[in-house]
């Protein structure tokens, strides 16, 4: 066990700045929440924040209740994005079945384009612009996801 009450130095030297102090861990679980509908998260959301770095999982279907020309949104990040440094990563999915276009190579996310603590979901397509996720798109597709982002 390693405990330090004002943090821990990092780095080579004997430097303790402040840069170099590692003095905030925290782990938890964190409630996505659709901005349209409801959806079920299956087992834990958790998340995990080491310094300005939080690192999250969730694993998430049965969405219903959106109607088909709202944009798939999740909410409830356990911390807001750090300005100028949105975060982009691939999504399932994983089982279950859906309605995507054919062009559809990947589903992503991007942090901080729908607000500072939410997910935008958007389709990447092959020969065409990539777009926004609809709900009547996600069908009874599972979507996991293990992402990274900076906060402020």
């Amino acid at each position: 066990v390693l405990s330090a009450s004002d943090g821990i130095a990092l780095g080579v030297g004997t430097a303790n700045t402040a840069s170099n102090v590692l003095d905030d861990y925290e782990e938890g679980t964190w409630t996505p929440s659709p901005s349209s509908g409801s959806l079920t998260a299956y087992g834990t959301t958790w998340y995990v924040k080491v310094g300005n770095l939080v690192t999250c999982s969730f694993y998430l279907y049965d969405f219903s209740g959106g109607t088909g020309t709202d944009q798939v949104v999740i909410n409830g990040l356990p911390f807001a994005f750090k300005g100028g440094t949105e975060a982009f990563f691939n999504v399932g999915p994983s089982g279950g079945t859906n309605s995507l276009p054919s062009s559809t190579i990947a589903i992503t996310a991007r942090i901080g384009q729908a607000g500072n603590t939410s997910l935008y979901f958007g389709l990447g397509k092959q020969g065409a612009a990539a777009a926004a996720m609809l709900y009547n798109q996600l069908g009874s597709g599972h979507y996991p996801a293990t992402f990274s982002y900076q906060t402020a």
